[in-house]
């Protein structure tokens, strides 16, 4: 695979990870992702809903915005980081931070 083909690839994984969160984000909170949003002010609404879930989808929406804008071409080191960033949202872990019974990522 050439090193373009990589840059592709890990494009289309952050992106992947992102809206995976998004999903799930619209399906558990209700906090809906609306076609006039931008990335941050979908990140504003979900941070003011719940505080807790901030920082770790900030990182995932700061990978994001560098799969759809940045040069150079995210890495597969930035894959993963997106996919820790998204485990430590989902629902179990996401319920004990909220509850105050381990810190957020």
């Amino acid at each position: 695979m050439t090193l373009h083909g990589v840059g592709a690839g890990t494009r289309r994984s952050l992106l992947a990870l992102y809206y995976h969160a998004v999903a799930s984000l619209q399906a558990t909170l209700g906090v809906v992702l609306r076609r006039e949003m931008t990335l941050r002010e979908y990140l504003s609404a979900v941070a003011a809903r719940i505080p807790a879930l901030s920082q770790a989808f900030a990182g995932l929406t700061a990978l994001a915005e560098r799969a759809l804008y940045a040069r150079p071409e995210p890495d597969l080191q930035d894959v993963s980081t997106g996919r820790e960033l998204l485990a430590s949202m989902e629902p179990e872990r996401r319920d004990a931070a909220i509850d105050g019974r381990e810190e957020p990522h």
